[in-house]
């Protein structure tokens, strides 16, 4: 019994040391990878590291973000992503631990981020204490899994979140969010994703300084990809990496297409990418994102559904039915890996040399030999040191002038080349750029109401002013995007300067303002951008007009006007004077000349329109905005107009140059949802515009204190103008008093005293 005891204990001892030995010992935390910023540059271990990325959010047709998406999916995702040339994942909300370890075995880097609200109240305690957990949370995610090279905290904040939350409150949120990346892992850089809507935002803090930056923004069109990247990297990120993380093109079925905001075709989407990838690299960048790896159904709010918005459709690999979730690569995939498969990064587009010059390229792992040459020499032979081929070679040879430098290699049988234009020149002082744009406002704070001026000077390369040079001027306002662009030659002391009116209802606000110029030089012509912003402050508080309006006699809505107008005031509604929204040339492309007047039933609005492109409206009802209109904002009852929104006094009314009226239900009281009654609007094209005379009735009002208009009442009034042009969709809008929230909000209305 005994025995039997003694063997019984020793055998189950031994299942107990071999259950322990079969539990996996508990390894070492993986160790982190060192990164270092070296100036403009990100090291990985000691070795530079381009980030070409690829914005990576895997929800196939049916999900949501945050759904599970199989493994399987996410493998075949990886092995095309590596295939392609791809070495950087870029995500919006915090990769699993499944995938970071699936991304690692494929040698993918990841760029980490959070998913924060970017339209919230920034300094509301339980946001805070929110996005305090959730970031705490990635880092100890991530920390352990070598291939995460950097952490987002918040992507492209609204403006105007940001405004109401209030600078210093947001900034202050950046600070305690770094601190706690800081404290959990700080062995990786941290970072966050502007848009050009909040380039006025300090980036101070910041590791990396990163940026969205696409083509078809007006900054981007105005001023060349290339250049818009580079004006950025100089205002936020002298002496630190500058990142682009998001830029692509859409291929939905509706959008303007030509590297527009959707509706480009494969084509345009495959050589777009292409050029604004050799853009950034051209700007200065340490890299970029595509936006993005595939389509995603669920932005346009039913993921069961691939709607034709443009947000759907920027994938590089097309899901075009359920039935295919792994979905088609599209001509930009492919066009994608030749481009990573040979990325020179030095020397850049228009690199000017004096005695010699950098060659640096980074390559995919399967490329073994790399050449170079000048001109039509002969070919040489880079070396391969620290993972990138590097060479400094000897042009004094050269003859000052524009010359090509061709770098090669070959992919089986397909050769891949680079070409970029450099230029040598004569000596050191031929160094400096060929042209300098200087620019300002002639102050550095602004109360509404006052007039901004943009005051940009041109010289070159000694200094001296470029008289007569052609110039292109723009202004953006941050919380509206509004754009307003001006073209012109500079003065014989090189300037060129513009104004525009500082109009807002917030406590203060950003406009942002760029210039560019061209120049040729050696034969080459290249171009430059600057961009500044000014703050504006609400000041005494919103400005607000008065107008009065003469009785009126005898007034036929047709159309024409007669001599009865004659009496009474003018409105003038410019770009120059008045709040502006959209994209707007010149007063040709839209302003306005407008004239009230009234009697006992009625309000008459006569209204002389400069269109360039008139009359374009197929609209009715709540969408006649949507089309050349009118706008008018009646208050009956100016007393009890509430800070934000509307009272039952407050009215808006559209009226289409087709002669379609509308009410909108902004509140109850009166007509609202509804054709105005007893009323009438007829618009006839002029040249170069339209007229549009409309008569409006006091029983749309009524219910409120107003029984007849009479000498003396004071209403609540605006106008606005809007504009369609070519596309039939509204482009831009002029607005008397306001701005572009007077469909919201009647407390930024002027005043109409009825004489």
């Amino acid at each position: 019994m005994r025995r039997s005891l003694k063997l019984f204990l020793i055998v189950m001892l031994c299942f107990a040391a071999l259950s322990i030995f079969k539990r996996p010992i508990p390894a070492e935390a993986a160790k982190p990878p060192r990164i270092e910023l070296i100036g403009d540059s990100i090291y990985i271990d000691g070795r530079k590291f381009f980030i070409k990325g690829i914005g990576y959010s895997p929800y196939r047709p049916g999900q949501w973000p945050g759904a599970k998406v199989p493994v399987e999916i996410v493998k075949a995702d990886f092995e095309r992503i590596k295939e392609a040339g791809f070495n950087t994942l870029r995500v919006w909300s915090t990769m699993p631990e499944e995938q970071l370890e699936l991304a690692e075995k494929y040698g993918l880097k990841v760029i980490q981020a959070v998913a924060l609200k970017p339209d919230v109240d920034f300094g509301y305690s339980g946001f805070i204490r929110s996005a305090e957990s959730k970031v705490r949370q990635m880092c100890r995610r991530s920390k352990d899994h070598p291939n995460v090279i950097m952490y987002l905290v918040m992507n492209e904040p609204h403006a105007e979140a940001v405004l109401k939350s209030g600078v210093d409150e947001t900034l202050d949120l950046y600070k305690r969010l770094i601190d706690i990346v800081k404290s959990e892992d700080p062995y990786r850089p941290v970072s966050m994703t502007n848009a050009y809507w909040t380039l006025w935002l300090d980036q101070s803090m910041w590791d990396v300084v990163s940026f969205n930056t696409y083509s078809y923004s007006r900054f981007a069109r105005d001023m060349g990809y290339a250049n818009f990247v580079k004006s950025l990297k100089s205002l936020h990120s002298a002496g630190r990496p500058f990142v682009v993380t998001e830029f692509g093109l859409s291929v939905s079925p509706e959008g303007p297409g030509g590297g527009g905001y959707g509706g480009n075709t494969a084509e345009e989407q495959a050589e777009g990418l292409t050029t604004y990838f050799r853009g950034l690299i051209d700007g200065g960048a340490a890299g970029g994102c595509v936006f993005e790896w595939n389509d995603e159904w669920w932005k346009a709010g039913d993921p069961a559904i691939h709607d034709p918005h443009a947000e759907e459709w920027f994938g590089i690999i097309g899901i075009e039915s359920k039935a295919d979730p792994a979905g088609t690569p599209r001509k930009a995939y492919y066009s994608l890996k030749d481009e990573l498969k040979l990325v020179v990064t030095k020397p850049v587009e228009g690199h000017r040399m004096l005695e010699e010059v950098d060659i640096e390229v980074t390559t995919s792992k399967d490329v073994f030999k790399i050449q170079y040459r000048m001109d039509g020499g002969k070919w040489s032979h880079l070396s391969k040191k620290a993972g990138w081929w590097r060479e400094t070679i000897d042009i004094s040879h050269l003859k000052p002038g524009l010359h090509v430098l061709t770098v090669k290699t070959l992919d089986g049988e397909k050769e891949i080349a680079k070409k970029i234009n450099v230029i040598k020149c004569k000596d050191e002082r031929e160094l400096l750029p060929p042209l300098n744009i200087e620019l300002e406002t002639d102050k550095e704070l602004y109360k509404n109401g006052e007039v901004i001026k943009i005051i940009a000077r041109l010289t070159d390369k000694k200094g001296a002013p470029l008289k007569d040079h052609h110039i292109k001027l723009a202004m953006l306002n941050s919380i509206n995007s509004y754009s307003r662009c001006w073209e012109g030659r500079t003065d014989d002391d090189g300037f060129f300067s513009k104004t525009a009116p500082a109009i807002g209802r917030l406590n203060e606000w950003y406009y942002v303002f760029w210039a560019v110029a061209e120049i040729e030089d050696y034969g080459y012509k290249t171009g430059e951008g600057k961009i500044g912003y000014v703050k504006t402050i609400a000041g005494e508080g919103f400005p607000i007009k008065w107008l009065a309006a003469k009785k009126a006699e005898a007034i036929k809505v047709d159309g024409v006007m007669e001599d009865g107008w004659l009496k009474a005031p003018r409105i003038e509604i410019t770009p120059d004077a008045n709040f502006m929204e959209g994209e707007l040339k010149d007063p040709n492309d839209l302003s306005a000349e407008a004239r009230v007047l009234w009697d006992e039933n009625n309000l008459y609005l006569l209204v002389s329109v400069k269109d360039d492109v008139p009359m374009k409206n197929k609209y009715k009802t709540v969408d006649i905005w949507k089309g050349d209109c009118v706008e008018v904002f009646v208050s009956v009852d100016p007393t009890k107009i509430p800070e934000v929104g509307y009272s039952g006094n407050d009215f808006q009314i559209l009226i289409g140059t087709n002669g379609e009226m509308w009410v909108p239900a902004q509140a109850v009281g009166g007509i609202r949802n509804s054709i105005p009654v007893s009323s009438r609007a007829v618009a006839k094209k002029k040249e170069k515009g339209y007229i549009l005379e409309a008569q409006i009735n006091i029983a749309n009002f009524r219910g409120g204190p107003l029984e007849t208009f009479s000498k003396g009442n004071i209403l609540g009034f605006d106008i606005a103008i809007g504009d369609a042009d070519e596309s039939g969709m509204r482009d831009g809008k002029l607005v008397w008093n306001g701005t572009a929230a007077g469909y919201k909000h009647s407390a930024i209305w002027g005043r109409l005293e009825l004489e």
